[in-house]
């Protein structure tokens, strides 16, 4: 999938390889196109405004600019194609039931700056299979059932661990915080360290580097464990799913270490290559590069070697000649 921004007038829906594309402004009675598809937040906007993008059911990414703080009640509610989403790595507060109904949505990353999220955010959500919370948030301030009816859910009730409800059908503040517990890890939040690393959305290919010359090359492999639940992830899937991470940060070390975890399958059968493209193409064309880069050497090293080989050779027949004249 790629992504291309609207140019000229950015309140007009324009065209780009037949693909509809609409800047956000965050106008007051902003009248949304019913059939664009990807939504590009503009970077004045610093509210995504209630309802703005209720119902749009032909939206299937948002690409949501660095100034958004808050995201209000069910301003994506039932966006039923939304995929791929990127937060705004300053997004403070997100409403309730933003994201209920996205029945496409897998994978949803909340960046650290969050400090609010309120109940039912991810409701009703029947794909969603991988979220990636803000570990040092406060669980006073995240609303009850937020991921309620999703795979994660039955995943959670298979551990023990679920929501109980009063004699009038409210969830109990003791359960709903156990839940939350559980569901933010937050004795252990993660099996590796470098796991959560690979989701900071200001992630350097500095920490990358330190860890695995501490860890060693086989630490690229390492499979990931979140919430008790295995994926079979690397480190380089989860990376390739941060929408944030730079481009050299997706393909840099990591990539290096062990330049077949690439082409690794998770448990659904996807590849780090089919993450970026979906969620980080820059960092898939950055991916690209180097897997080109080393095969043009692999290939330059080979010749090399097959030329000094036949060199090799004919310096010894050279010499044998020679000896063989000596002596006649």
């Amino acid at each position: 999938m790629a992504f291309h921004f609207a140019m000229g007038d950015p309140s007009e829906l324009v065209q780009i390889h037949n693909v509809p594309h609409y800047r956000y402004l965050g106008s007051a009675n902003e009248d949304i196109p019913w059939d664009v598809s990807h939504i590009i937040v503009d970077n004045s906007v610093t509210i995504i405004k209630k309802n703005a993008f209720s119902m749009c059911q032909n939206i299937e990414s948002v690409i949501m600019g660095d100034s958004v703080r808050i995201i209000e009640a069910e301003a994506f509610f039932k966006c039923i194609n939304l995929e791929v989403i990127r937060l705004s790595k300053s997004l403070q507060r997100i409403g309730e039931r933003a994201f209920c109904g996205c029945e496409e949505l897998q994978v949803f990353i909340i960046p650290p700056s969050v400090k609010e999220i309120e109940r039912w955010i991810l409701m009703d959500c029947p794909l969603l299979r991988f979220l990636v919370l803000p570990y040092e948030i406060n669980l006073d301030h995240v609303g009850e059932e937020i991921i309620f009816n999703t795979p994660l859910c039955d995943f959670a009730r298979d551990a023990g661990v679920q929501y109980e409800m009063d004699r009038n059908g409210i969830v109990t503040e003791e359960s709903n915080r156990r839940f939350h517990e559980w569901l933010f890890c937050r004795t252990e939040p993660y099996e590796s360290p470098l796991h959560k690393i690979c989701y900071k959305a200001d992630v350097t290919v500095q920490e990358i580097n330190d860890y695995i010359c501490e860890n060693g090359d086989e630490s690229a492999s390492q499979m990931d464990a979140m919430h008790g639940i295995t994926h079979g992830m690397t480190l380089l899937h989860m990376l390739a799913m941060n929408s944030h991470a730079a481009a050299d940060v997706v393909a840099g070390n990591l990539l290096h270490a062990n330049m077949d975890a690439v082409f690794l399958r998770d448990d659904e059968g996807e590849t780090p290559l089919d993450y970026a493209a979906r969620y980080n193409v820059p960092g898939l064309l950055k991916i690209i590069e180097i897997l080109c880069l080393h095969r043009q050497t692999t290939f330059t090293k080979k010749i090399i070697h097959e030329r000094g080989s036949l060199y090799q050779k004919k310096e010894v027949e050279r010499i044998r000649k020679r000896k063989i004249a000596e002596v006649v």
